[in-house]
């Protein structure tokens, strides 16, 4: 019996040339003939027909892959495979699968061990999030937080007739209100927007892409360093000061 899967695996990926000439020899083994295309920082999509193409691809920063979709199908068309890393910039893998239901669990667990292997397991907690839904959600929270807060100062006010601080914390809190729940979204879109370029939903390791990732990881230890010294003497000015 024939079945369809449609899988999805959120994250940050890191994909190397032993990983993508795993992931090539899987789907050409045991699916049929592969192919594989890339979309470039230069807004060009590039098509590989070999894995040498691919892995011989000069990778430049003028032209890295932002994403690399694979795909692969028998002859007799009763086999397909797609794996798409970083589709339209997401932070997520794709896998599409059409075969027989006793090859549906290996070739899924074979995938899914070489997915794995380049996901970038610390960072991809800290990129998946939706921070725009996240801010917005958060403002109406405390819109509604601030909303009930008036509403008791306003009681409290009728009952015991005191009605001056109340009065002016109302008016100071529901004038700015609006204002509150758009720098919430403002910072929700900044967030979002400058993930990609702290965190990128996919590096490509081959070609000038390895020099790439290594000045990356050096950057990152060199902010994780600074942040933590930071943090550190924070602490310590703190537990004097107290």
């Amino acid at each position: 019996m024939k079945t369809t899967v449609h899988v999805d695996r959120l994250g940050a990926f890191a994909v190397d040339e032993q990983q993508l000439t795993k992931l090539w020899r899987l789907m050409e083994n045991d699916v049929g003939r592969v192919r594989a295309s890339a979309h470039c920082s230069d807004d060009v999509e590039r098509e590989f027909q070999t894995l040498a193409t691919l892995l011989q691809y000069e990778n430049a920063s003028n032209k890295r892959a932002e994403s690399i979709e694979m795909y692969a199908r028998s002859e007799e068309w009763t086999k397909r495979l797609t794996v798409s890393f970083a589709r339209q910039g997401s932070y997520r893998v794709s896998i599409y699968l059409e075969c027989s239901e006793q090859e549906r669990l290996y070739l899924l667990d074979s995938i899914f061990d070489i997915v794995s292997e380049t996901k970038r397991k610390l960072l991809s907690p800290i990129v998946v999030p939706d921070y725009v839904a996240w801010f917005g959600i958060g403002g109406a929270v405390i819109g509604c937080l601030l909303f009930a807060i008036l509403t008791a100062l306003y009681i409290s006010e009728e009952q015991l007739g005191e009605g001056a601080l109340g009065h002016f914390l109302a008016e100071v809190i529901s004038s700015r209100l609006w204002l509150v729940y758009i720098a919430l979204l403002c910072i929700g879109y900044a967030i979002h927007g400058f993930r990609g370029r702290l965190v990128p939903p996919l590096l490509l390791i081959t070609g000038q892409g390895k020099a790439r990732y290594q000045n990356w990881q050096n950057s990152w230890r060199v902010g994780s360093a600074v942040v933590m010294s930071i943090l550190t003497t924070l602490g310590i000015v703190v537990s004097v000061w107290l």
